[in-house]
C-alpha cells in the first residue's frame, strides 16, 4: 500500500470527527442542517465498503455513482431548506441529476470514474453555496457573529470541498485511462479536501450547542 492509499484512507475516516460531534448534539440540529448529519453516516457506510472492496483487489469505481447520487440528494436538500425552495422546482432538479447519474452508469463503465455526475454535482453545490453566502451577507439574517453560525462553517465546508475537487472530478476518468501511476498522486488533493470538509462540518456542530445556549433568555437574579 502506497502512501496515497493510506492518505486517502485516513481522509475517509475523518468522517468519524462530525459524526461523534454531531451525534453528542443531535438535540440541537435543526431540520435545515438533518440532511447533512444523515449523510455522514451514509459516507462512512460507503467509504468503509469501498475501503474493504479496496484490500480485497476489488475494484470499488461503482460505488461512485450511488454515493454521488445520495450525496447529492442530501445536500441539495440542505439548500432547499435554505432557500426554502417549493417542490416544483426541487424535485425537477433532483430528478434530472438522478437520470444524469443513471446514465452515465449505463453508457460508461462502472469501474471507471463517475466524472460527468461529480463534476455537475460540484458546479451545482459551488453555485449554490455562493449563493447563501450572498443571500446572508444581504440580509443580514444572523444577528451573532458570522463564524459563531453553524451554517457558516457548513457551507464553507462543500464551497471548498467541491470547487477544491471540481477540476480533479472532471479530469479523473480520463486520469485513470491515460494516467493511471499519476492518478493515485493527484487524488492526495482530493483527500487534504476531504479533511478540510469534515473538520468543518464538525466545527459547525459545535456551534449548534453554543448558538442554543446564547438564544436562551437570560433573567435576572435578585
Amino acid at each position: 500500500m502506497t502512501v496515497y492509499h493510506i492518505a486517502a484512507h485516513l481522509s475517509a475516516l475523518f468522517v468519524i470527527l462530525p459524526v461523534i460531534i454531531g451525534r453528542r448534539n443531535k438535540n440541537f440540529i435543526p431540520p435545515s442542517i438533518k440532511p447533512l448529519y444523515y449523510l455522514l453516516y451514509i459516507s462512512f457506510a460507503f467509504d468503509a465498503f469501498g475501503i474493504t472492496l479496496n484490500e480485497l483487489n476489488i475494484n470499488n469505481m461503482f460505488l461512485g455513482y450511488f454515493f454521488t447520487a445520495i450525496e447529492f440528494i442530501f445536500l441539495i436538500t440542505v439548500y432547499r431548506r435554505f432557500f426554502n425552495i417549493g417542490n416544483s422546482l426541487f424535485y425537477p432538479i433532483a430528478g434530472s441529476f438522478f437520470l444524469m447519474v443513471m446514465g452515465e452508469a449505463f453508457y460508461s463503465s462502472l469501474y471507471q470514474y463517475n466524472s460527468l455526475s461529480a463534476g455537475t454535482e460540484s458546479t451545482i453545490l459551488i453555485l449554490c453555496s455562493l449563493l447563501a453566502f450572498y443571500r446572508v451577507m444581504q440580509t443580514m439574517m444572523f444577528e451573532r457573529d458570522l463564524l459563531s453560525e453553524p451554517f457558516f462553517y457548513i457551507n464553507t465546508a462543500i464551497l471548498i470541498y467541491f470547487a477544491g475537487d471540481l477540476f480533479l472530478f472532471l479530469m479523473s476518468s480520463y486520469l485513470q485511462t491515460h494516467r493511471a501511476k499519476q492518478f493515485p498522486e493527484l487524488y492526495l488533493f482530493h483527500s487534504v479536501f476531504h479533511v478540510v470538509y469534515y473538520v468543518l462540518i464538525a466545527l459547525g456542530f459545535v456551534q449548534l450547542k453554543k448558538k442554543l445556549l446564547v438564544s436562551r433568555p437570560k433573567y435576572a437574579i435578585t
